[in-house]
């Protein structure tokens, strides 16, 4: 089926999803629409495999943004630690919310 023919029933899939209803009841709901079976799978599995797809792009953002957040914590660390004052709190607090984000995004990349 062609990606055109698609997006309508994506756009449907994605306003389901938002109105909290479950795949098993989407995929009765595609089927009510006198749609065959094989139609309905390839519909559910290019949904699947779009949902996933920007997951996965949101979880390396994310990595991306925990590892900048990592880099200015050791930035500032370093400056504060020359100037001869405290950057414990600095260290540990930013580094924590850097290694938070970091895992956040490699859930979504492994798709747990």
């Amino acid at each position: 089926m062609d990606a055109i023919h698609l997006q309508p029933f994506i756009q449907q899939l994605k306003q389901w999803k938002a109105e909290g209803i479950k795949p098993s009841q989407m995929e009765t709901r595609l089927k009510e629409q006198q749609l065959p079976d094989e139609q309905v799978n390839h519909i559910l599995s290019e949904w699947k495999r779009i949902t996933i797809a920007q997951k996965r792009d949101a979880g390396f953002i994310w990595g991306a943004l925990g590892g900048g957040i990592m880099l200015i914590s050791f930035l500032i660390s370093l400056m504060l630690y020359n100037e001869g004052q405290g950057f414990m709190m600095v260290l540990y607090s930013l580094t924590i919310v850097g290694i938070a984000m970091v895992f956040k995004g490699l859930v979504d990349i492994l798709g747990w």
